[in-house]
Order: structure tokens, then C-alpha cells, then sequence
């Protein structure tokens, strides 16, 4: 399958069947909930979602049982060898996902951390290596001007960023 792409006003949008998106969520570094110390992720495979697991190790298992004795519902309950969906590192979590697409990537050709229907430059975690090799490094300095809240004077480079993103990226999702 052929997949296209489109511009519109300098902003790609791809047709997302054959992109999976990691989708990592938390509370950490929120004022909202203060004790947040996890990472949950979700790999989308269009509109199935499958959560990012991982086994519980001895060191995994004493901290979650310390962080959630304050805990009323949850406890200390936490065994070694237990599937859980926390994460208290976010590059374990990425690590996993990148197993976990490995091993079923549901037919998919890539997987992007970030969310669908998003049209910032997004990090690809796994695809052609010459594409993710010139696509990671432009996500890397759009991340580092920050994104589209950058100064003012930043707006145009960023832009240039991003269309050079889309323009990369693009080429590989018209290819057969």
C-alpha cells in the first residue's frame, strides 16, 4: 500500500494507517498531582490501542511497594514477576514499546512517539534508518528551540524545521 501524504499550510498530515504512535502519558513535573512518579504508555495501532507492559524486577517491586504504602487502594501489593503498566522511567517505557512493536508491529511500517494528528515534528522510535537518522535530528532541534512556543524571533527557523521534517518524512510515506 501506498501511503500519501498532504500539505496544508505547511503542516503534514499522514494517513495513519500504517503509522503507529507511542502515546506516553503522565502527571510527573504537573503541579496538579505532585507525587506523580510514573509513566504510562499506549502503542495506537489506528484505533486499537495496546498499553506498554513490563515485568516487575526485585528493585521495580520494593520502590512501587514504598511509593504506593500511602496508598489506600493500591498498597503494598506489588510481586516480582507482575505485568505492570507503570513505569518510573520514561526510557524503560520507550524501550519496551520499541520491543513490543518489534515483536507485533500489526502489520505497521513505523512507530512515532507522540500522539496522532499532531503536526509538530514527531521522534521516530522505529523505520528506515536513513529516514529516522535526518527526521530524528530536525525532531531534536525543533525539541531544542522549543517547539512552536519558541521566541518570536525563533518562529521562522522553527517553520523551516518543521517543513524540512515534513518534506523528509513525506518522501518516505509516498514510497512503494
Amino acid at each position: 500500500m501506498i501511503l500519501k501524504t498532504k500539505s496544508i499550510l505547511g503542516l503534514l498530515i499522514l494517513n495513519s494507517m500504517n503509522i503507529a504512535y507511542l502515546e506516553i502519558m503522565t502527571w510527573v513535573g504537573s503541579s496538579v498531582v505532585w507525587y506523580a512518579k510514573h509513566y504510562y504508555g499506549m502503542i495506537r495501532f489506528g484505533d486499537e490501542r495496546v498499553d506498554v507492559e513490563c515485568k516487575l524486577m526485585k528493585e521495580e517491586v520494593d520502590k512501587l511497594n514504598v511509593d504506593s504504602r500511602e496508598d489506600f487502594f493500591l498498597g503494598s501489593k506489588y510481586k516480582v514477576g507482575e505485568m505492570t503498566t507503570r513505569f518510573s522511567d520514561k526510557k524503560k517505557l520507550i524501550k519496551e514499546a520499541i520491543k513490543l512493536f518489534k515483536k507485533d508491529s500489526h502489520g505497521y511500517d513505523a512507530l512515532l512517539e507522540g500522539r496522532q494528528g499532531v503536526c509538530d515534528p514527531l521522534k521516530i522510535l522505529v523505520g528506515p534508518k536513513d529516514i529516522m537518522k535526518k527526521a530524528n535530528l530536525l525532531w531534536e532541534l525543533f525539541e531544542e528551540r522549543g517547539g512552536w512556543g519558541c521566541p518570536e524571533d525563533e518562529e521562522s527557523k522553527v517553520r523551516i524545521i518543521t517543513d524540512k521534517w515534513d518534506e523528509i518524512v513525506g518522501k518516505f510515506w509516498e514510497r512503494d
